[in-house]
């Protein structure tokens, strides 16, 4: 069943399938109540994805089309995972914490190490963003194009943009909520700079990425009562909520109403994998014969085969499912959500092992980070461990993304800061020169 057949099928019978999906809206939110920290933290986003997956399996039942064992293999899978997560929370947490940071809101005399850090960041986003605005244009005004088709022969630049603009935003809501300290201009500048960049990619929920974000940075704070809880305003609730139909209505040129369906159907439509791959045939179909390469190849396998290594690279399930329907070999897919995955390589009982195994190390390192003392921990360990946190939801959603992700944003990461530490330390050793009784160390 495709989008178009979908959207055919709920508007027929426009209150019934609103009714269901509200039903599975209840379910899951219950189902996950503890493992989702508020409805602006990014596992709840996966949540509302499980939803859509639980809504297009049951539609396939509805519908006299799912084979028996792929309906039980999806409800034992997520109760693996719910199970999973559960479990995580009776695990000894590890200390993120370091004796030797102390209060890191005191600055040293000058500039601090940090701020050399959210200098290099900074011009790092800058420079890759204009590179991509020279390169692919400003995608949300190109009829032609979306956010990810645009960068199709880019993979290495987009691999750019996405990681700096998540570290920027990462670092400007620290220096701002932790460090309590205020926005230069120049963080002014780059924040406007990258509220433009944001706004004219072309992913509807793009906007989201600055919730998301800051909800992260706030919460091992809101969780020690250091600070208050996040409220937002009904008149920025309805701003955020309407972003992706304003997006929808400047991209594809139409109406409110028509991209309010649209979007709609999109909510429906996030368990796409079930309804167009639970098939036998389609399920054959696909060629992928290794979990290790499919896991590790994104951004290990891409460097290595930049060196000179020869590397096959394994295509995305959703891929092959495109294939199948479309019989086009470029393209996209659906994305190989966990239950889909785990069935595809491992078969029915180790899809459920699976699925139990990611819900463990995603509750893990999550309840590891909201504990952590953002007072008291070196800025690299809190990013380090904050970006492992924000991306370990999206294990549920699509491993190959969450591989990808993970990897290149803790790469810049990384780089970034030794970058930050080699300027840093060479600024120290020529202050030191030139007045050795006045420097401190940091």
């Amino acid at each position: 069943m495709k989008a178009r057949q979908l959207s055919e099928l709920v508007f027929d019978d426009l209150y019934f399938y609103m009714f269901m999906y509200a039903l599975f809206m209840a379910l899951y939110l219950i189902l996950f109540y503890k493992s989702y920290w508020g409805i602006f933290d990014r596992m709840f986003f996966s949540v509302i994805n499980e939803v859509g997956g639980a809504f297009c399996v049951w539609l396939l039942w509805y519908r006299q089309s799912l084979k028996p064992e792929f309906g039980w293999s999806f409800i034992f899978t997520d109760l693996a995972l719910v199970t999973g997560l559960i479990i995580a929370r009776q695990i000894p947490i590890v200390k993120l914490e370091s004796a030797k940071v102390g209060d890191v809101r005191q600055r040293v005399d000058g500039i601090s190490e940090f701020d050399t850090f959210l200098f290099v960041v900074s011009v790092g986003y800058v420079i890759v963003e204009m590179l991509s605005m020279a390169t692919i244009g400003f995608v949300l005004l190109n009829r032609a194009e979306n956010h990810a088709s645009a960068f199709s022969e880019h993979g290495i630049l987009r691999a750019f943009v996405s990681s700096f603009r998540f570290l920027l935003i990462m670092v400007l809501f620290y220096k701002k909520v932790v460090l309590n300290r205020n926005w230069s201009l120049m963080d002014i500048f780059c924040s406007v700079f990258l509220l433009i960049g944001v706004l004219t990619s072309g992913a509807k929920a793009a906007i989201l990425s600055f919730v998301f974000i800051y909800f992260m940075v706030s919460y091992p704070l809101i969780h020690s009562n250091q600070i208050k809880k996040i409220k937002i305003s009904p008149m920025l609730a309805l701003v955020l909520g309407s972003f992706p139909i304003l997006v929808l209505m400047i991209s594809v040129r139409t109406n409110a109403v028509t991209a309010l369906q649209q979007v709609y159907v999109r909510l429906l439509a996030s368990g796409d994998i079930f309804l167009l791959g639970y098939y036998d045939d389609v399920m054959n179909y696909i060629k992928e014969t290794s979990f290790f390469r499919y896991a590790f190849y994104p951004g290990w396998g891409s460097v290595l085969k930049n060196l000179g290594f020869t590397i096959q690279a394994p295509r995305p399930l959703g891929a092959y499912i495109f294939e199948y329907y479309t019989k086009a070999t470029m393209g996209g897919g659906p994305n190989a959500r966990h239950n889909y995955l785990g069935l595809y390589f491992f078969g029915f009982y180790g899809s459920i092992l699976y699925s139990f195994i990611i819900g463990l190390i995603i509750g893990y390192v999550r309840n590891s980070f909201k504990s952590v003392n953002a007072l008291k921990s070196s800025y690299f360990i809190y990013f380090f461990f904050l970006i492992l946190a924000y991306y370990m939801p999206y294990m549920i959603d699509d491993l190959n993304l969450f591989a990808n992700s993970i990897f290149w944003t803790n790469l810049f990461f990384c780089l970034s800061f030794v970058v930050a530490k080699i300027i840093h330390s060479v600024m120290k050793a020529i202050v030191y020169a030139k007045s050795p009784a006045r420097y401190q160390m940091d």
